[in-house]
């Protein structure tokens, strides 16, 4: 996402050394990974440091709020892939929330456990948390949630 377009009252989270490029209308952040199998179904989401994609860090706060006015239906690159992970990013919701959480967390531990490093930088956390999902699963869970919300006959 661009949070400077979508969210300009927005503040990136301080970073060592300079990270932020200074041209802010570049700068982009990452919400979640999708993993997909070889039939294109998700199967894992993830959250990456800020060296493997180069962004702008936003805290979890920021980047939650930004995870709400998610929405790439434009015609490029691909219309149909836009929708896709648009819906993706909506159904899955309750999962990116606790990833993007446990990302702050993540960081947040390993900067502890090693003083001196820049935690944002380090090669040796690419992956700041992940989690399986089930597409199948999930549809379920929503039917389940919406069952629950519908007053008793």
């Amino acid at each position: 996402m661009r949070p400077k377009k979508l969210a300009p009252q927005l503040a990136p989270a301080p970073v060592p050394e300079g990270a932020n490029p200074e041209d802010e209308a570049g700068w982009i952040t990452h919400l979640v990974g999708i993993s997909t199998d070889a039939s294109g179904h998700p199967i894992r989401l993830f959250t990456t440091n800020r060296w493997v994609t180069g962004e702008v860090w936003y805290d979890a706060d920021a980047v939650l709020y930004l995870l709400d006015r998610f929405d790439i239906t434009v015609d490029r690159p691909s219309l149909d892939l836009n929708r896709w992970v648009t819906a993706v990013i909506r159904m899955f919701r309750p999962q990116i929330v606790d990833l993007v959480r446990a990302r702050d967390l993540r960081i947040a531990e390993f900067k502890a456990a090693h003083p001196g490093r820049n935690v944002f930088e380090d090669r040796a956390l690419p992956v700041t948390s992940e989690m399986p999902v089930d597409f199948l699963n999930q549809i379920r869970a929503i039917e389940t949630a919406l069952d629950l919300l519908q007053p008793a006959a």
